[in-house]
């Protein structure tokens, strides 16, 4: 997003995914057509978003699952304004779904719902229609690959939608197309979800991290995809799945490296 409210996108564009009217990928920014008073943009596995300031959202790229939230299946190479919504402030681009965070603390969320990360209670292959969460208040939403998390005032994160990986922080594996508390956490100031991992900052500017640890995305020594765990960065910790996190400066180590990933995580969640 540029200060003039445009929009700026660059990369793959097979499913016009970048906005400016084509479906010609790119190495340098292109302008996203028609927008022009965006506050914050959002991009998923093959479509993109933006939050307009006058609280509506606009998006674009591939709607075979209803993602971009016009009613229809249709991809679009230039915006397409979602149904129905006036007053968000926030917005998160998953694959194939897409979900924003209204000016009431509820949750308005569209597209693939085959894990129930759109949370319909029920899930269904695909929702083009936004659909509503239960009113209570929240302060952020990320979205991930097949589940979204929500940050709410108290401080706690509930997620809902495929739970494989652990990626719901509920202690189990078992999918819930309604929100489930994440274990352990109560003072999130900011939360970013990725394929099958979620991370919360934390008051006290240490880090949480869940689900899928298959590439180390969990910050620990080990790579073991089973480790569904909380995992904690910026304090010693051990348990199963969440790594031995030295007190010394010995930098061959991931505890070494806590400012640096504070500082990053910190870049990452705005």
């Amino acid at each position: 997003m540029v200060e003039d409210g445009t929009v700026q996108c660059w990369g793959k564009n097979e499913d016009a995914q970048l906005g400016d009217g084509t479906e010609d990928n790119s190495s340098l920014p292109v302008e996203a057509e028609r927008i022009s008073n965006a506050t914050a943009v959002t991009a998923g596995t093959d479509h993109s978003c933006a939050l307009l300031d006058d609280g509506t959202i606009s998006c674009w790229g591939r709607n075979a699952s209803g993602a971009l939230g016009d009613g229809t299946a249709r991809g679009s190479t230039v915006f397409a304004e979602v149904e129905g919504i006036s007053n968000a402030i926030a917005v998160t681009a998953g694959a194939g779904h897409t979900c924003a965070l209204l000016d009431s603390g509820t949750i308005s969320c569209w597209g693939r719902d085959d894990g129930g990360q759109v949370s319909t209670d029920s899930p269904q292959p695909k929702t083009a229609h936004p659909s509503r969460s239960k009113p209570y208040p929240k302060l952020a939403v990320a979205g991930g690959l097949v589940h979204s998390c929500a940050l709410l005032d108290d401080g706690s994160v509930v997620c809902w939608g495929n739970n494989g990986s652990g990626q719901l922080g509920n202690g189990d594996r078992l999918d819930s197309p309604r929100p489930v508390a994440v274990e352990g956490i109560s003072s999130a100031t900011a939360i970013a979800s990725s394929n099958a991992h979620t991370c919360a900052l934390l008051e006290d500017d240490t880090v949480m991290c869940w689900g899928s640890n298959t590439d180390g995305q969990l910050g620990t020594e080990t790579t073991n995809p089973h480790a569904p765990l909380v995992t904690y960065l910026g304090q010693p910790r051990t348990g199963p799945g969440r790594g031995d996190l030295p007190r010394n400066g010995d930098r061959s180590r991931p505890g070494a490296f806590v400012r640096t990933a504070r500082r990053r995580i910190r870049r990452l969640l705005g």
